[in-house]
């Protein structure tokens, strides 16, 4: 199999996985949420984004969270950040 069909292969395995997770763990309304749940929800803010628009009712953070599950929160988004525009540019040098 070529190098560029299996480096697509895996990012789209990756996206799945990320989708998937995103969608099965929603975020419940009215819930409280600790710091463990912030590095989670953190992480999945942009998949929980993209599902938000196409499903009413999704939520991309929780309404109701500790102090902790805000920094956390925070800190997973900027972490996560990184990782997308790392794959934009493994998805650019693939298609190069």
């Amino acid at each position: 199999m070529n190098t560029a069909v299996k480096n697509i292969l895996r990012i789209v395995i990756e996206l799945a996985i990320i989708f998937s997770a995103a969608y099965f763990f929603s975020i419940e309304a009215g819930k409280l949420y600790g710091w463990f749940a912030g590095i989670f929800h953190g992480m999945w803010v942009v998949p929980n984004y993209v599902i938000s628009l196409v499903m009413d009712g999704h939520l991309v953070r929780a309404t109701s969270y500790t102090t902790a599950y805000f920094n956390i929160w925070w800190i997973f988004f900027v972490i996560t950040a990184f990782y997308y525009v790392s794959l934009i540019f493994r998805m650019v040098l693939i298609f190069k």
